[in-house]
């Protein structure tokens, strides 16, 4: 099966879970096993298919099954079906035939070079324009920081190298995120981070510049995308 086949097929599936979610159950029972067992289901589908949005369905599912005040999972339910209901019809509409394209078939096609979705979403259109390329790598930094954020599941409003020293110290005994066992792999991952935000993240969200090529803009991007796929490995 193409890479793009097992994406629609995670897309139907996610679309069929929709349709059985019963609101009024998922907040009322959020501990019977049919629930926690749909709950599972829906995170496995979309764990598949986007880190991010995976990451919100964690968070609102477990607003749904710790609060022992009924409102709050009502709210938190209703958000899990608006916000299920936003993704299925987001995703019926996403393209994934890039995923069957090979690289070396088509070598002077960026799009083959970016996988992550949010990160192709928000950084395809910039990089097709014939200016102003410090918006790529705004975008692309921003994505990796919210990644961070979601992936770590913070609920501090921190930004910048406050959230990569909170989130990926270097000191693996007081991490939030673990990239690797190995504490040089690790450290090295942390330090990447760091470099990423002082040297390309803070120059693009407090300045204005033309200086940046299509091409430097590029690299960013590609490299933010390994980033992103380690992010995805790592354990909280």
């Amino acid at each position: 099966m193409k890479k793009s086949e097992e994406k629609k097929k995670s897309v139907e599936e996610l679309a069929s879970f929709y349709e059985g979610l019963d609101i009024n159950r998922l907040y009322a029972f959020p501990n019977q096993s049919d629930t926690q067992q749909w709950v599972a289901n829906v995170g496995a589908v979309l764990k598949n298919l986007d880190e991010s949005d995976y990451q919100e369905f964690v968070r609102l599912s477990k607003t749904v099954g710790l609060s022992e005040i009924r409102e709050e999972r009502k709210k938190a339910a209703k958000e899990i079906n608006q916000f299920l209901g936003r993704k299925v019809a987001e995703y019926k509409r996403y393209d994934f035939s890039y995923l069957d394209r090979r690289v070396e078939d088509y070598p002077e096609d960026i799009t083959n070079y970016l996988h992550d979705k949010e990160l192709r979403e928000r950084c395809l259109d910039l990089l097709q324009a014939s200016s102003k390329f410090d918006r790529v790598v705004n975008q692309a930094t921003l994505v990796l920081e919210d990644r961070i954020r979601t992936k770590a599941g913070l609920s501090e409003k921190l930004v910048g190298e406050g959230l990569v020293n909170r989130v990926l110290n270097p000191d693996l005994g007081k991490t939030v995120l673990k990239i690797s066992s190995d504490s040089d792999e690790h450290r090295g991952f942390c330090d990447i981070c760091r470099g990423m935000v002082g040297a390309f993240r803070n120059p693009t969200h407090h300045h204005l510049t033309d200086t940046i090529t299509r091409e430097e803009a590029f690299k960013v991007c590609a490299f933010v995308d390994t980033l992103l796929s380690m992010l995805e490995k790592a354990t909280k």
